[in-house]
């Protein structure tokens, strides 16, 4: 029964019993779904009742409904869920229900076990240095139990310290195994769902972007190695759209096949053609659950921490075959200059000139127009960046709404757009010219962390431009937002559009955080998140390999496994000395327990016996009756005593004075 354990259990560790599960679940509570939050919370309640007496002990077919309703449940939304978060939600409900069942004190462990287990699973989901402290500040929380069981009479001021002193010992140890134990890859994969991707999606309708311009997410850091391109060469390619249905544009069919089929284009693709601008850089990816990587211009990896997860692209984008879901970094050469030229072929051309002249016939009859006006395709291309430019087209988070022939509508009505509808309307009317024009989906600039000498790329730099095909130069990139919002190209959003974010975004800390000072704590507090980011939670297998290579050359293995002995050998030969100096130091103890023993003994020979509920004080009088020279030197021997055992005066001359006191003691007696 409950009261069985909870009857042995001091108060203030049944009161644990209450707190360690409100505690555990907090940083687990964006996994959970509100099912089993109302669960957790009726569950918990009747505890405390439990725990205040004022609600008796479920009975067994109460609890039995109760369980069986929670595994109905997650039986119920365990398909959407998925695997990872069904087995959390079940892990979760056994650990909500188990105090109704503890019978032994087996059963405790049992359940701190899966409370540690469930804390561990939180750093699944999130991995921020963050949110990393506020676990393992939980996880002390949980070491303050068990410290509790074992010392009940401690206040809990002394329970946290000594928690916090466990923890510390533990971190060599741990820092070791981080380093070279071998990396495991996970035997789940993290489940994916709507709610959770976040950044850019691989169709695009008009008013995905300026939507997605609200978010202060972040998609990504990058850090240059030399020399850092200038703003306006900041355009991050994630992906290239290429099929129109008259409302949005989607990835091609044949792309997805690629795919799908792994038909992987040669990595080194930089070609040494005329003038050349090379940098290298790192990106670091956020998790976004999607398999979006992105890349400047011409790249190609120069390393990569999973070679057979990337794959490069005939359209110049890289895609993860698994989605990413925890940060990650890869290498990336990039060449500025270098036309993009590959793949060029009749099929491609006739793809990107494929356009339906029934979805915006007014826009289809302007490219027709323009293709009978001008014989050149870059004089057609000038002909409508001019009309963006000298119409009142205007560059707004804000659009009216667009119903039917949405380019139509926006082109010669509404004027009024982001970058999503003057990218899709020039690549249409390029189309309509018989020239081949796709979208390409990425993000444009940055923010520049000068404290951590690295760009922060976020949800509200995504961006949308257009690719132009010159038989003499490949594609070309076309940015029809230059024409409209120079500024947005050039240095970012303009003091316009920053007016238009705070007045359609809600409250969020980074608006908040906009003053000089708080701004200047901002990007230190985030450039400790990505030194942690770089160097803790992308230190993956590769990593690993490289670094113990650099510290061992040849035979790693062999070499790896000594030094996990070595450690190993360390940690138990250190918990043998501690063992061993507690040990002298009970032998120390016993030794002038044994004098102050010797002390009683002399006495008692000499009728002077010491009664069970005697005083000091008391029993001095006594022998004072008896010996008073006797009884000065027993009160001697008394305060050393007292002083080893109780004030914690353990130094050796505390030992010899007694030794010394207690010879004083046997002559005494006997004169």
């Amino acid at each position: 029964m409950m009261t069985t354990i909870r009857g042995q259990l001091p108060k203030f560790s049944s009161m644990w019993l209450l707190v360690l599960p409100i505690a555990n679940f907090a940083v687990l509570a964006p996994e959970l779904t509100q099912w089993f939050i109302a669960l957790a919370a009726i569950s918990l309640l009747w505890q405390w009742g439990i725990y205040r007496q004022s609600l008796p002990k479920p009975k067994t077919w109460l609890k039995a409904i109760i369980a069986l309703s929670g595994c109905l449940l997650l039986l119920v939304t365990g398909k959407s869920l998925g695997l990872l978060s069904a087995m959390l939600h079940l892990l979760c409900l056994s650990y909500v229900l188990k105090p109704l069942e503890l019978r032994r004190r087996y059963d405790l462990y049992q359940w701190y076990l899966i409370g540690l287990l469930l804390l561990s699973c939180a750093l699944i989901f999130q991995q921020s240095i963050y949110f990393a402290v506020i676990v393992l500040l939980i996880f002390i929380v949980n070491l303050c139990f068990l410290a509790s069981l074992f010392r009940p009479k401690e206040q809990l001021k002394v329970q946290f310290f000594y928690a916090a002193k466990l923890l510390l010992q533990s971190v060599p140890l741990a820092i070791l195994l981080f380093v070279v134990f071998p990396k495991i890859p996970p035997f789940w994969q993290v489940p994916q769902s709507k709610g959770i991707e976040t950044g850019l999606s691989d169709t695009l309708k008009i008013g995905d972007i300026s939507k997605l311009a609200l978010s202060d997410k972040l998609a990504f850091r990058v850090e240059f190695e030399q020399q850092v391109p200038d703003y306006q060469q900041l355009y991050w390619r994630a992906m290239v759209l290429e099929d129109f249905d008259g409302k949005s544009w989607h990835r091609s069919h044949q792309h997805q096949a690629d795919i799908k089929q792994y038909q992987k284009v040669p990595r080194t693709r930089i070609a040494a053609i005329g003038e050349q601008q090379i940098i290298d850089y790192q990106v670091v990816l956020t998790p976004s659950f999607q398999p979006w990587m992105f890349v400047l211009d011409v790249g190609e990896l120069a390393s990569f921490t999973d070679n057979e997860q990337v794959i490069t692209l005939n359209d110049y984008s890289l895609y993860s075959q698994r989605d990413i879901t925890r940060p990650f970094a890869y290498n990336v050469r990039s060449n500025l200059t270098q036309p993009l030229t590959l793949y060029k072929t009749r099929f491609q051309k006739r793809r990107n000139v494929k356009v339906d002249r029934a979805s915006n016939p007014k826009l289809y009859q302007l490219g027709q127009r323009l293709q009978q006006q001008y014989n050149d395709p870059q004089a057609i291309i000038d002909s409508v960046l001019a009309q963006f430019r000298l119409s009142p087209f205007r560059y707004t988070l804000e659009p009216p709404p667009l119903t039917n022939n949405s380019l139509d509508e926006f082109y010669f009505s509404t004027q009024a757009g982001f970058c999503e509808h003057y990218a899709s309307s020039f690549t249409f009317i390029m189309r309509a010219a018989g020239i081949p024009a796709r979208v390409v989906l990425g993000y444009l600039g940055g923010e520049l962390n000068k404290q951590g000498d690295y760009y922060s790329v976020y949800q509200r730099d995504a961006h949308a431009w257009s690719e132009v095909w010159f038989e003499n130069r490949g594609w070309v990139r076309v940015d029809p937002t230059a024409a409209v919002d120079p500024s947005r190209v050039e240095q970012g959003f303009s003091p316009q559009l920053m007016k238009e974010r705070e007045q359609l975004s809600d409250f969020n800390v980074t608006q908040w955080l906009k003053g000089n000072l708080l701004q200047t704590a901002r990007l230190y507090l985030d450039t400790i998140d990505y030194q942690w980011t770089k160097l803790v939670i992308n230190y993956s297998s590769d990593t690993q390999f490289a670094l113990l290579t650099s510290w061992f050359g040849k035979h790693i293995a062999t070499k790896t496994a000594l030094l996990i002995l070595v450690g190993f050998l360390l940690s138990v030969g250190l918990f043998f000395l501690v063992r061993w100096l507690t040990l002298v130091n009970i032998s120390q103890k016993t030794s002038v327990l044994k004098l102050y023993e010797r002390a009683l003994k002399l006495l008692a020979n000499k009728g002077i016996l010491r009664q069970h509920q005697e005083t000091d004080r008391d029993y001095i009088k006594r022998i004072k009756t008896v010996n008073e020279l006797a009884s000065k030197e027993f009160a001697g021997i008394l305060v050393l005593y007292n002083n080893y055992t109780f004030a914690n005066q353990r130094e050796v001359q505390v030992e010899k004075a007694l030794k010394y006191k207690v010879g004083r003691l046997k002559r005494a007696l006997k004169s």
